[in-house]
């Protein structure tokens, strides 16, 4: 009887050790894969701005996006180029996705582009009120300028 004991507790704690390694929480990316992502990322923008393979860029970019979801960069690069290509909705997921992580203080232009795909997509009270946030924080006048008139445009729509 002793010797099922130390079984079965010997069995517990194999299980209990498995059940924590797998929800022990994911390890945090290195620098060195940071810096491959982001290197991806200006590979990316190069293929689509100055290359001739655009599709290539992007795919670079939803590759990066696929691995790190909140990858700063990467997601506003994608809703620069879903701008350009009219594909509002995806522009507002992006921009949503920029802005959750931070990225409207280093990218000020955000404002004004996701205010945009909100605005094309018939969602002007949103625009609206990204577009009044902008004015806040802005710190560029000619981008508060910018701000300041399409968000007029809107209130006389």
């Amino acid at each position: 009887m002793n010797n099922s004991i130390l079984k079965i507790g010997a069995l517990i704690f194999c299980v209990a050790i498995g059940l924590a390694i797998y929800f022990l929480p994911a390890t945090p990316k290195t620098n060195q894969q940071v810096n491959s992502l982001d290197e991806k990322v200006s590979k990316a923008v190069a293929l689509v701005q100055f290359g001739n393979q655009p599709m290539a860029g992007i795919k670079l970019l939803q590759e990066v996006v696929a691995e790190d979801p909140k990858h700063l960069e990467a997601n506003y690069q994608l809703g620069l180029f879903s701008v350009q290509s009219q594909q509002w909705e995806k522009g507002v997921n992006r921009f949503n996705t920029v802005k959750e992580v931070g990225g409207f203080d280093k990218y000020e232009d955000a404002y004004y582009y996701h205010a945009l795909c909100y605005a094309s997509i018939d969602s002007l009270e949103r625009a609206k009120s990204i577009l009044t946030e902008g004015l806040e924080v802005a710190q560029d006048s000619t981008l508060r300028e910018t701000l300041n008139q399409f968000r007029n445009t809107i209130i006389n729509l």
